[in-house]
């Protein structure tokens, strides 16, 4: 049996009661102070011995540690622990990014902002490291092709203010793959069956089923118009166009991701994407209430959940516009107390956004509904394209002394699995 720190502190706990026990006897027995100093000897030398060991065994844990697979404590699929994928066809590496992960490795000190500003009063004073970034990009018909670091930056920003990804949308960047702008991910559709056998007993094999999901890079395009004398004289106007960049690229990547038309180059959002599990108020849509009158709101966000439960996901949140979250937060019992929505559901973060829209049509209740979206938001895939292109413009805007940018990004969504997504519609307002 090989020696472990354990069993050799064990074998110097033996030792030190031998010799405390000699020091009793030393005063009568002949020979006890030499045997105590044999004894004393051998466990300093055993000690040491054990010291050694601990700090073999204490490496060797965590050697053990960082090799180990870890493991989801939210009972998820486990997949690669950075979140990366590689393309055994070509090497490429492709990443999937949580929400708290950035796409801009680090902080370059670039500002999309200054960039904008130099560009439309050819000032370049203070804008030195982005007049060189974006020169070296330049002359893309007549634009800028922003670098991938300044893009990623300015996409972050907007990743931020996106309720989406604020929910758990995961951000795949990609690039062309040569194949009409589109990157194809597998996903199961249907996971294998298994059985118990007999001794003996015939074996019934079973396959998943796969299925794919295509981001596809299109285009979304945002102008923006200012004078000359506003960009020349405001100083904190860098910081306004970008911010501003960065907010009207959230909205609309929201607004996409919930509701969007799937019509020409648009994704097709949650509101409409036929897979996804849906929950009705009604034919002509309700009030959701306490049960008394109309219908209960507060159960048909529990089959939302349970919907998805049922296929074997975890709602993380529930996405509504703020008139729907006021109205089921305003529901009152009985006796006029605030109404109790179910654990489950009372236990999701309730996230808003204007960009679900409130004159959404249910039979024939009018424009007056509107949706709410619950799901296992790390389950849908927003792909982007990382870099920005940057076009100006002062001839649209010439008899005003105005200069317009035309700014153009490309990018997708996809549920990787629409039974990780429920909405409930026809959601009517007192």
């Amino acid at each position: 049996m090989s020696r472990t720190f354990e069993s050799t502190m064990r074998e110097v706990e033996t030792l030190e009661k031998e010799e405390a026990a000699l020091a009793v006897a030393a005063k009568t027995q002949p020979g006890a102070a030499r045997k105590m100093a044999e004894i004393g000897g051998k466990a300093q030398a055993l000690r040491a011995v054990a010291g050694e060991l601990e700090a073999k065994e204490k490496q060797e844990f965590r050697e053990a540690a960082a090799s180990a697979v870890p493991v989801l404590p939210d009972g998820g699929r486990p997949r690669d622990a950075e979140g990366r994928w590689v393309d055994p066809r070509t090497g490429r590496e492709f990443r999937s990014l949580t929400p708290d992960e950035r796409i801009a490795p680090h902080d370059t000190g670039l500002s999309l902002g200054r960039a904008l500003r130099a560009m439309a009063t050819n000032d370049w004073h203070g804008a030195e490291a982005e007049q060189r970034a974006l020169s070296t990009f330049s002359g893309v018909a007549g634009g800028y092709l922003v670098p991938s670091e300044l893009s990623g930056y300015v996409i972050d920003l907007a990743r931020a203010d996106s309720v989406c990804v604020q929910a758990g949308v995961r951000t795949v960047p990609f690039t062309d793959d040569g194949v009409g702008n589109t990157l194809t991910l597998a996903r199961v559709t249907a996971d294998p069956s298994v059985a118990w056998v007999a001794e003996a007993g015939a074996i019934t094999p079973s396959d998943p089923t796969f299925g794919a999901v295509t981001l596809t890079a299109n285009k979304l395009v945002c102008i923006i118009k200012a004078s000359r004398e506003l960009l020349a004289d405001a100083p904190n106007a860098a910081e306004v166009i970008e911010r501003t960049v960065a907010s009207a690229m959230a909205a609309e990547i929201d607004r996409a991701i919930l509701e969007g038309s799937g019509a020409g180059a648009e994704p097709t959002g949650l509101a409409i994407h036929a897979d996804v599990t849906e929950v009705s108020m009604g034919d002509n849509g309700a009030l959701p209430t306490n049960g008394a009158s109309g219908t209960a709101g507060a159960p048909k966000l529990l089959a939302c959940h349970t919907a998805i439960r049922g296929a074997n996901h975890t709602p993380t949140a529930i996405i509504s516009s703020p008139r729907t979250f006021g109205t089921f937060a305003g529901l009152v019992d009985s006796t006029y107390q605030p109404l109790n929505l179910p654990v489950p559901v009372a236990r999701l973060p309730w996230l808003t956004t204007t960009n679900v829209s409130d004159v959404r049509e249910q039979g024939s209740s009018g424009a007056v509904c509107s949706n709410a979206y619950v799901a296992d938001w790390a389950r849908g895939m927003l792909g982007i394209r990382q870099q920005i292109e940057v076009y100006q413009t002062r001839d649209i805007f010439l008899t005003t002394d105005e200069v317009a940018f035309l700014i153009t990004w490309r990018g997708d969504f996809q549920p990787e699995d629409p039974t990780a997504f429920c909405r409930l519609v026809g959601i009517k307002a007192a």
